[in-house]
């Protein structure tokens, strides 16, 4: 419901890995959400963080991140260290809300899709780390690509095979040129847009493409726009 509501919800993963329940439980189940593992600073899964899949068998916890001698702020107002899914998910949330501030045009779906695309387990998630740990210097990269130009965004970016355009005041015939670092066209289309219409230019992204980054020209009737494409 949080998330129906455009928020963007961070939660535990759950400290149950060596008790008898030992799995994850609500809410860390709900989807459209990131539910936070954690690791020791060795990028370890911690002895108590709690696995996954949910009842239903999807991947669960989504992203891992720091809970063993993570810093905190105690209750005495200095700073110590403490271990839990409860401090590995704030610092995964305080990340996340820094990351949105960069581009506050961004839904909370774009940044959960975009945090789970930076993370280094995306091609191979599993039950222990989810998605894996987020890179958020990239994220912040590719975020910076992202912001409004004349505009328009483009999502999700890096992308594996769905690209799609936030056209902004954009509209009328546009043409869509990908081309290679070597400014080589690898594929191109002519679609009608309308403003503030999203578009699915997803047809660009040929399976035979290589993995690397490409530049996305956008030709339309009020000028010309270039976007990086980073493809996975």
């Amino acid at each position: 419901m949080a998330t129906r509501k455009g928020i963007l919800v961070v939660n535990s993963a759950g400290n149950s890995r060596a008790q008898p329940w030992r799995k994850i439980g609500a809410p860390a189940d709900a989807d459209s959400i990131l539910a936070v593992a954690a690791l020791s600073t060795d990028s370890v899964i911690a002895s108590f963080s709690s696995p996954g899949p949910s009842a239903d068998g999807r991947i669960k916890p989504d992203v891992s991140s720091l809970g063993v001698r993570t810093a905190i702020l105690n209750t005495q107002g200095g700073i110590s260290e403490s271990n839990g899914t409860s401090f590995s998910c704030p610092l995964l949330a305080g990340l996340c809300a820094s990351l949105w501030q960069s581009a506050p045009g961004l839904t909370n779906m774009q940044i959960r899709d975009l945090v789970l695309q930076v993370s280094h387990k995306f091609s191979k998630p599993d039950t222990n780390f989810g998605f894996g740990i987020p890179d958020f210097a990239k994220a912040l990269t590719v975020v910076q690509g992202q912001l409004k130009v004349e505009g328009f965004t483009l999502y999700p970016n890096p992308s594996v095979n769905e690209l799609y355009l936030n056209p902004g005041a954009i509209a009328g015939q546009v043409e869509f040129i990908l081309l290679n670092s070597l400014g080589q066209r690898v594929s191109s289309t002519t679609l009608t847009v309308e403003a503030r219409t999203r578009v699915d230019v997803s047809s660009l992204l040929n399976p035979a493409l290589a993995k690397g980054t490409y530049f996305l020209k956008i030709m339309h009737t009020g000028g010309e726009e270039e976007k990086t494409v980073v493809i996975w």
